[in-house]
């Protein structure tokens, strides 16, 4: 896997990491199915922006040729991105996320997508409630 995150410049930062291929050889059938190396791979990119009493960050991740569990399932592609939110009003936190995310299968395409909505409220110390609702489609 290779990575790479920018400096924090002013709050923001940007993140990219990429795989490398399982196998060396595309002609050796080294793969569950039998297949010779599809070299399935995992590409990664984030944005985040931390700056005061706001946080909000922006992720898409796609994973290529992952089809290998069965024969003829290959080119299978998986993706998926996500977007969050949260502000800090002193005691109280409020935030919230995104999440939409797609899967190839050999029979059709799945698909998900989720959000969250929360508080948290500081109390005194280390005491604190936190209230959640999430959904899932």
């Amino acid at each position: 896997m290779t990575t790479y995150e920018t400096p924090n410049m002013s709050g923001f930062m940007l993140g990219a990491a990429v795989s490398c291929g399982n196998a060396a050889s595309e002609g050796s059938p080294n793969n569950l199915d039998g297949s010779s190396n599809q070299k399935p791979r995992l590409y990664s990119f984030a944005g985040n922006y931390i700056n005061g009493p706001l946080s909000l960050g922006l992720s898409y991740e796609k994973h290529t040729d992952v089809g290998v569990s069965a024969a003829n399932t290959r080119d299978l592609d998986d993706d998926g991105w996500g977007i969050t939110a949260v502000y800090n009003f002193g005691s109280i936190k409020v935030g919230g996320f995104y999440l939409d995310r797609d899967w190839e299968t050999p029979t059709g395409k799945v698909s998900a997508k989720s959000a969250t909505i929360g508080l948290e409220w500081t109390i005194a110390g280390p005491h604190q409630l936190h209230f959640n609702f999430g959904w899932l489609d």
